[in-house]
């Protein structure tokens, strides 16, 4: 997504969402955001706030047997990389320091980082879209054209060239 004619919509607006949004966004692409919520956040606006990964990356497959190895090593080598980006956002990281016994990460405020990134997100010119249910992909000749959307009482076409859920 070198081109800012690309258009990205990116369903969901909790951490991944935001994240995923704020990426196309710093690629060039006009991003728009649905959340089906009242309030971006996700799950993350419902946690405690830690942001971590396993400390030995041998735990993974035993920790998470059914997991896909390829992206549970992508996670554990990226985890660093990914925090310094979060930093460079707004997010206020917290020192690092060992999570659960078999961890390693920071303590995150999930208001503080909300906020940080939707304060990004809108820099950049992002669009936020919230009470947006998503109701099904629109396809034509077997690939992903944009999303089908409801908002209130009315269902819209969002085109899109590509679609992040």
């Amino acid at each position: 997504m070198a081109t800012s004619a690309r258009r990205v919509v990116v369903c969901g607006g909790g951490m991944a969402g935001l994240g995923s949004a704020l990426s196309a966004l710093e690629a060039g692409a006009h991003v728009e955001l649905l959340e089906k919520g009242v309030d971006v956040g996700g799950t993350t606006a419902l946690s405690g706030g830690p942001l971590w990964t396993f400390a030995d990356p041998g735990e993974l497959p035993r920790g998470i047997p059914e997991g896909n190895p390829i992206l549970q090593e992508l996670v554990f080598q990226s985890f660093d990389e990914a925090g310094n980006w979060l930093a460079q956002q707004g997010v206020q990281m917290g020192v690092s320091q060992t999570v659960m016994g078999h961890g390693r990460g920071v303590q995150i405020d999930p208001d503080q980082t909300v906020t940080a990134l939707m304060r990004r997100l809108k820099e950049l010119g992002g669009a936020v879209t919230t009470e947006a249910s998503l109701e099904g992909l629109l396809t034509s000749n077997g690939r992903v054209r944009g999303v089908l959307c409801s908002r209130g009482d009315r269902t819209h076409e969002l085109p899109a060239d590509a679609v992040l859920l």
